[in-house]
């Protein structure tokens, strides 16, 4: 199974080379696996140091489709029906802000400062 981001796979092209990038850690994530207590995790820096490259790959792919190429259907329904790319991308962005937002419920509850950016 490749362990790639595949939720985004279907934004790359192959004149692209940021989907090569692939999930650093595949055995500890691959198939939604949840926290498993007997494994040592990576740092959070190492966790989160491809981010940004990724995220401005992704950025810079996104500017430059055309709206032909946003229209294009999925290869997988999108909970939220809009089944093109564009609506893929706007699922991922409010799925990952929601998610932040919970973990930043979930640190404050835990006496801990809310998630930054930063």
């Amino acid at each position: 199974m490749d362990s790639g981001p595949s939720c985004i796979k279907p934004l790359s092209s192959c004149k692209h080379d940021w989907h090569d990038d692939k999930e650093p850690h595949p055995e500890l994530f691959a198939n939604r696996k949840g926290i498993q207590a007997d494994v040592k995790y990576p740092s959070m820096d190492e966790l989160t140091k491809g981010w940004d490259e990724i995220g401005k790959k992704l950025t810079a792919r996104l500017s430059e489709m055309t709206e032909e190429e946003l229209s294009n259907p999925t290869p997988f329904q999108i909970p939220t029906g809009n089944n093109t790319l564009q609506g893929l991308a706007a699922f991922i962005s409010h799925h990952e802000a929601y998610t932040i937002g919970q973990l930043s419920i979930f640190r404050r509850f835990l006496g801990l400062s809310a998630m930054s950016y930063q």
